[in-house]
C-alpha cells in the first residue's frame, strides 16, 4: 500500500503554526476531520480540544486510520507470521495420520477455541429471514463478518490523534520503540491479527463457512462493490482485475483490445471514462485513454479481441 501521510508534515515547521492553521491544514489534506461524538467524552487523545465545538471531536480521517493500520501490519508482519507458523507446525503434527473428517473435527475445535478468545460479545450481527407462511428464522451471521467488525474497531482504537501525529511526522523511531510496543492497544492488535490469520487459514483449508471478508475471493467481492457500476458481472471484474497486471509487452494496446472485447460481450457499462478511471486509480497504471481501434484495419488488435472474447466469462457462465 502506498503511503500518503507518513512523513508528510515537517514537525519543526508545523509546531510553530497557530492551532487553527494546523487544524485547517490537516483537514485540507484529508488527514483529519471533525466528527460528532456518539458516546463518551473528549479526553487527552484530543490534541486540539480547545477548538472543539459542542459534540464535535477532531480526529484522524478514515483514510489515515486505514493507511496507519496497514503500516503497522507491514512493520510487524514477521511477528505475526512467526506465531502463525508456530501454530501450524504444532497443528500439522497433531493431525498427521488422521483421515479428513477427523482432521476437520480437530480443526473446528481449535477454530472455536481461538474465535472465542477474540470474540467481542457486545458486537452481535443478527440476520432475520421470514419466508411466506413460515416461522421467522433468526440466526447469527458469519464469524468472518463479525471479525471484520472487530478489526474495524481495533483499527480506529490504534490510531488516536497523538499517535497519528507521530505518523504524520514520519517518526519511524517512535514506532520501533518499546514505548509504542508496550501500548496495550498495540499488543491487542498483534494478538488479534495473529489469531485472525490462523482462523482464516484454518477456514481456507477446511471450509467451515464462506469467507467474504478476508479470503482473496472475499476481498475481490468487496472491491467489486466499488466498481459494479462499470462491470456487469463479478466474474468479468475478477477476470479483468487479475489479467491486466499480468499483461506483458504493449500494455496499452492490450487494454484497448480487452475493453473492446468487454464491450462486445456486454460486460461493461458506458461511459468509457469510468473504465479508464478504474485502470488509473485502482490498478495504478499511467494510461490516460482507452483508444477505439478499427478491427478491420488492425489485424493485431482484431486477433487480441478475438482471444479476449474467447477467454472472458460469458453472461451465461455467471453464478
Amino acid at each position: 500500500m502506498m503511503s500518503k501521510y507518513f512523513g508528510f508534515l515537517d514537525k519543526e515547521e508545523f509546531t510553530t503554526w497557530e492551532k487553527k492553521k494546523q487544524v485547517d491544514y490537516l483537514v485540507s489534506k484529508n488527514a483529519c476531520c471533525w466528527s460528532k461524538i456518539i458516546k463518551g467524552s473528549m479526553n487527552e487523545d484530543v490534541l486540539f480540544g480547545d477548538l472543539n465545538e459542542a459534540k464535535l471531536v477532531f480526529k484522524p480521517s478514515n483514510k489515515t486510520i486505514e493507511e496507519f493500520y496497514e503500516f503497522i501490519l507491514g512493520k510487524y508482519d514477521r511477528l505475526i507470521s512467526n506465531s502463525h507458523i508456530t501454530f501450524f507446525k504444532d497443528f500439522n503434527n497433531s493431525v498427521f495420520g488422521l483421515d479428513k473428517e477427523e482432521q476437520k473435527s480437530l480443526a473446528l475445535k481449535r477454530f472455536n477455541e481461538i474465535y472465542k478468545k477474540v470474540d467481542v460479545p457486545q458486537i452481535e450481527i443478527i440476520e432475520r429471514k421470514k419466508e411466506l407462511g413460515l416461522i421467522e428464522d433468526v440466526k447469527n451471521n458469519s464469524h468472518f463478518q463479525k471479525l471484520h467488525q472487530i478489526r474495524s474497531a481495533k483499527r480506529i482504537n490504534l490510531c488516536p490523534l497523538p499517535i497519528a501525529m507521530e505518523y504524520f511526522y514520519g517518526n519511524e523511531v517512535f514506532f520501533d520503540s518499546e514505548t509504542f510496543k508496550n501500548l496495550e492497544l498495540f499488543k491487542e492488535v498483534i494478538s488479534f491479527e495473529t489469531d485472525l490469520k490462523i482462523l482464516v487459514n484454518l477456514n481456507n483449508r477446511y471450509q467451515f463457512e464462506d469467507d467474504f471478508y478476508f479470503s482473496e475471493y472475499g476481498a475481490l467481492r468487496n472491491l467489486y462493490k466499488k466498481y459494479d457500476h462499470i462491470f456487469l458481472s463479478f466474474d468479468a471484474f475478477k477476470w479483468t482485475h487479475k489479467a491486466i497486471p499480468n499483461f506483458k509487452g504493449a500494455i496499452p494496446a492490450q487494454i484497448d483490445s480487452l475493453y473492446e472485447a468487454l464491450k462486445r460481450l456486454e460486460l461493461v457499462v458506458k461511459p468509457k471514462s469510468n473504465f479508464e478511471n478504474y485502470i488509473q486509480e485502482e490498478l495504478q497504471m499511467n494510461i490516460s485513454k482507452v483508444r477505439h481501434i478499427d478491427t478491420e484495419t488492425n489485424s493485431d488488435h482484431a486477433a487480441r479481441v478475438k482471444i479476449f472474447m474467447r477467454d472472458l466469462p460469458k453472461k451465461s457462465e455467471e453464478n
